[in-house]
């Protein structure tokens, strides 16, 4: 199906800048020269007014099924977004898998993000650490924390 269109060009072609475009393109003809007739100059101008014919045609019509994450993708996506966060999100695309491929998401979820012992926030488990005096995985701020308190319990033993 083609769709042709003609809109009009009001063009200013006196002066040193040569033709330029005076406004937006006009549905008429008359439409553009009652638009230079308003216009109110100090100078006499010339105006064109030029045709711009389009011809709009369908060269084809096609659908582009919709974008399906591999197990990974959405396990990454997962990963990324829980990393020290309170609550694991776990999104929509994982809610549309089915229980087995599901587990397996959470699977690589679970090894990749751990949780921190002391506060339950969700962190990489390269982030986490286990501490020397509770054998607890903590977090950096709990870890800081809990060495602080130690330096503190040992001030006082002095």
């Amino acid at each position: 199906m083609s769709v042709t269109s003609i809109v009009y060009k009001l063009m200013c072609v006196s002066g040193i800048n040569g033709a330029y475009q005076v406004a937006q393109p006009f549905p008429s003809e008359a439409a553009a020269r009652a638009h230079a007739a308003n216009m109110k100059d100090d100078v006499a101008q010339d105006y064109q007014i030029v045709a711009v014919i389009t011809t709009e045609s369908t060269l084809d019509s096609f659908t582009v099924p919709a974008y399906v994450p591999t197990i990974e993708e959405i396990a990454a996506d997962i990963i990324d977004g829980s990393n020290g966060s309170f609550n694991i999100e776990w999104g929509e695309h994982y809610a549309a898998l089915s229980p087995e491929d599901q587990r397996k998401v959470e699977d690589i979820v679970n090894e990749e993000i751990g949780t921190c012992d002391c506060c339950g926030w969700h962190w990489a488990t390269f982030d986490l650490e286990q501490s020397m005096s509770s054998g607890q995985m903590l977090c950096w701020k709990c870890a800081e924390d809990e060495e602080n308190e130690d330096e503190l319990e040992d001030d006082d033993e002095d």
